[in-house]
């Protein structure tokens, strides 16, 4: 009888082992597959067109409010700042496309003012500014600027729900990153 259950033992072993072979290798074979179907290429925002069938949903992130979509072929980090800040950095291979959202902490109503951000940042050169519809219902304070790692900006800040979002990119990606907004959502 001993010989019989370590024979069982065994068999159920075997079964068991099988069992995760084949399902490891189904596994594989359709995150292949997954993988297949993604583009590969960069691909531009058509300026002053919606972006359609190259969105890719990105930044759902509960903790800082938001969400939005970008095109495919761009790739986001996430990293936390030394002060408690979120930074969420969305590149392309290609040269001056992409943009970054820091989101801080925000007591203060919104929409921000140019003198505010001046109280707290008197040295950043503010440029063409203006009170914008980011989405409905949520004003935005656009204006260009410059930052010494990146040259010419374009940069968006909104204050919504106790989070100040700040959002800057190249002047060459305005019209992207405008495209870009209408489909952020906060919540």
């Amino acid at each position: 009888m001993e010989v019989y259950l370590t024979n069982m033992k065994k068999v159920l072993i075997l079964v068991i082992l099988a069992g995760v072979v084949i399902a490891s290798f189904f596994a594989i074979k359709n995150r292949g597959n997954l993988e297949a179907e993604l583009p590969s290429e960069d691909v531009e925002v058509p300026q002053g067109k919606s972006l359609g069938e190259n969105e890719s949903t990105i930044i759902i992130s509960e903790e800082s409010g938001f969400s939005l979509n970008y095109p495919s072929g761009f790739v986001q980090n996430e990293e936390t700042l030394p002060n408690g800040d979120k930074r969420f950095v969305v590149e392309s291979t290609k040269p001056k496309q992409g943009f970054q959202i820091t989101v801080s902490d925000f007591d203060e109503p919104g929409p921000i003012t140019s003198s505010r951000i001046k109280r707290d940042l008197p040295d950043l050169i503010i440029k063409n500014s203006s009170l914008m519809t980011v989405i409905k219902g949520m004003e935005g304070f656009s204006f260009n600027s410059t930052d010494p790692n990146i040259g010419e900006t374009f940069e968006v800040w909104i204050v919504q729900a106790g989070k100040l979002y700040q959002i800057q990119t190249y002047t060459e990606f305005e019209n992207g990153l405008l495209e870009i907004l209408k489909t952020m959502k906060f919540g």
